[in-house]
């Protein structure tokens, strides 16, 4: 049976009923930790207190419009808007930051099945990396397979597969990326080297982020008077987060790195960035939600 829908017109601007969002979205990003854990106030420089604090305040407006949308979607049975599926990634990426890290959670199982289990970090992560991609695999076909009504569902199932993707899948993925054995024949690892694998091992995350970024920017394109509330603060939030983490990777590669490393750098991440943002264009040009007008890109 699915939830009671609304047949008059959702308001695009900001209601009294959307402060309530307001105040338990706050709450829940000041109690939730970010992305970049960590007691600043123990031992952290000033410059790195004050950017984990920023991060923490840009991921704010995520968790506002997460619960405002699951509001609306209740009460009118429509489908996330691409901006608004933004939001939503934003949220799992920090929902999987604030749980217990992949380590600390197979270190716990070691101990509870017992030391005469073997233990290899490497099988442990690839192990439960792959259990955790079994369990995104039926979220994703189950919030497919939704439609009106349960909306709400469908995107409290993407919050969960973005937390799960991050948590263990891309984590390892990201961490012990098989080397390829033309691109780096045996250690030590150049600079070079290590450059283009973190790039490649990071691809599904930018596949991750950037479907829901070139599904927004192509709804901004098309209708941006049509907007509501939630998607400009879902973009705004995205837009000063992704600002945040380029200054903190550009102060770090031109303090800390001499100038070829920095220009090898920024040249292997533009390919990335180039081919990330052609790819995603390519999948969401060839969606059937976006040939109805982009509302709702990526959610049948």
């Amino acid at each position: 049976m699915s939830s009671p829908v609304e047949s008059r017109p959702e308001p695009l601007a900001f209601t009294i009923r959307d402060w309530f969002f307001v105040v338990v979205g706050v709450a829940a990003a000041a109690l939730t930790p970010g992305p970049f854990p960590g007691p600043w106030f123990l031992g952290w420089s000033l410059p790195l207190a004050v950017f984990l604090l920023a991060v923490q305040i840009a991921l704010a407006p995520a968790f506002v419009v997460t619960l405002a949308l699951l509001g609306r979607q209740f009460q009118y049975g429509r489908a996330a808007k691409p901006a608004e599926r933004l939001a939503l990634t934003l949220v799992g990426w920090q929902i999987a930051s604030a749980v217990p890290n992949l380590d600390t959670t197979i270190n716990d199982l070691h101990t509870a099945a017992g030391a005469a289990v073997p233990f290899d970090w490497t099988a442990w992560r690839w192990g439960c990396a792959g259990v955790t991609l079994l369990l995104v695999l039926p979220i994703a076909v189950v919030c497919r397979a939704l439609r009106d009504g349960w909306r709400w569902l469908q995107s409290l199932g993407l919050v969960a597969a973005v937390a799960l993707l991050f948590w263990a899948p891309l984590n390892v993925l990201n961490r012990a990326c098989p080397w390829p054995a033309a691109l780096v024949p045996a250690p030590p690892y150049t600079f070079d080297a290590l450059v283009i694998r973190d790039a490649v091992s990071c691809l599904p995350n930018g596949l991750v982020f950037g479907i829901p970024a070139v599904a927004t920017w192509i709804s901004w394109r098309n209708k941006p008077r049509h907007w509501s509330w939630t998607e400009w603060v879902s973009a705004g939030s995205a837009i000063i987060l992704t600002l945040l983490l380029g200054t903190l990777v550009a102060v770090d590669s031109l303090t800390n790195r001499p100038l070829m490393s920095t220009v090898w750098t920024a040249f292997v991440w533009a390919v990335w960035l180039v081919a990330v943002t052609g790819v995603c264009t390519l999948y969401v040009t060839r969606t059937t939600c976006l040939k109805s007008g982009c509302g709702s890109a990526g959610a049948e």
